[in-house]
C-alpha cells in the first residue's frame, strides 16, 4: 500500500481510549487500520479503515497523538510521504502534561474538605413519593 501507512507505520503500537458506535463495513480497496485488543480482553479486532492510497486514515481509538512516539513516527512517516525532510526538533508533552495535571490535582486536593464532602454522602436525602 503507498501513502503513509506503506508499511513505514506498521507494527508502531499505541495506546489510546474506544468510542465506538455502529458498524464499520469496509468497500473495496480499504484496509483496517489497526487490530486492537481491549483490556482485559485476548483477542483481537480490526479497527478503523485506511484509504487504498493510503494517505486518508480514521479510527475509532481516539488519543493517538497523546503519545509521544507515536506522534513523532507518525509526523516523520508524513513529512517523507511528501517529500519533507524529518523535523529537526520534536516536541515530548505526554511528561510535561502529566505534571502539569498532577499539579492541578495538588490544587484541587488541598483546597477540598473531603471531610465536609464524606459528610454529605452520608446523609440521606428525602426523596418524594411517585
Amino acid at each position: 500500500m503507498p501513502g503513509i501507512f506503506g508499511g513505514l507505520m506498521t507494527e508502531r503500537s499505541f495506546q489510546g481510549y474506544e468510542i465506538h458506535l455502529g458498524e464499520t463495513i469496509y468497500q473495496d480497496r480499504a484496509h483496517p487500520f489497526s487490530e486492537i485488543t481491549r483490556l482485559g480482553e485476548s483477542a483481537s479486532l480490526r479497527d478503523g479503515v485506511i484509504s487504498s492510497d493510503g494517505f486518508v486514515f480514521g479510527t475509532y481509538v481516539h488519543g493517538l497523538f497523546d503519545n509521544d512516539r507515536f506522534r513523532h513516527a507518525f509526523l516523520r512517516v508524513a513529512r517523507e510521504g511528501c517529500g519533507l525532510a524529518a523535523p529537526g526538533q520534536t516536541a515530548f508533552v505526554t511528561t510535561e502534561r502529566e505534571r502539569r495535571i498532577d499539579r492541578l490535582a495538588g490544587h484541587v486536593r488541598s483546597s477540598l474538605d473531603m471531610e465536609l464532602i464524606k459528610s454529605w454522602l452520608r446523609t440521606s436525602i428525602p426523596v418524594a413519593p411517585p
